[in-house]
């Protein structure tokens, strides 16, 4: 797993987080030799890390997890290492769906725009662990 969200905050249909990606992580080694680059996929990940909690908000108590990525638009490369800026917005609310906007910058430059698809599940049994790991990273984040 990796751990490059810093920091996030949610407020009504809107979250802000912030993440730092640096270059020395093994997982960058081979993209690009030469030029570190931070690949897309990452991207819509760390969106999906702040999009997922504020999605958590419609149903408290259910989790979110990522079901679509009805839209990935990235607009500039990101070379590592990187401070970057991540905005969602929930645009689409059900009981058990909810779709989120979403937009990445580094240094003032849109780097992604996104919409995805959360589906929103009852916690299976035997999953309370990772629940509260993943509660206390949210809470960390928030400070």
């Amino acid at each position: 797993m990796f751990e490059f969200i810093r920091s996030i905050r949610i407020d009504g249909d809107r979250a802000d987080g912030t993440a730092h990606v640096p270059e020395a992580d093994p997982l960058f080694a081979d993209h690009f030799p030469g030029r570190l680059v931070l690949p897309g996929t990452w991207l819509v990940e760390l969106a999906a890390q702040i999009a997922g909690p504020l999605a958590e908000t419609v149903e408290p108590g259910r989790w979110a997890v990522l079901a679509m990525i009805r839209q990935a638009k990235l607009l500039a490369p990101v070379d590592l290492p990187a401070s970057i800026n991540i905005e969602a917005t929930i645009v689409r609310r059900a009981r058990d769906i909810v779709t989120t906007r979403g937009t990445i910058w580094n240094d003032d430059v849109t780097v992604l725009r996104t919409e995805l698809v959360f589906a929103l599940i009852e916690a299976p049994a035997g999953t309370e662990a990772a629940i509260r790991a993943r509660h206390d990273r949210i809470e960390k984040w928030s400070r």
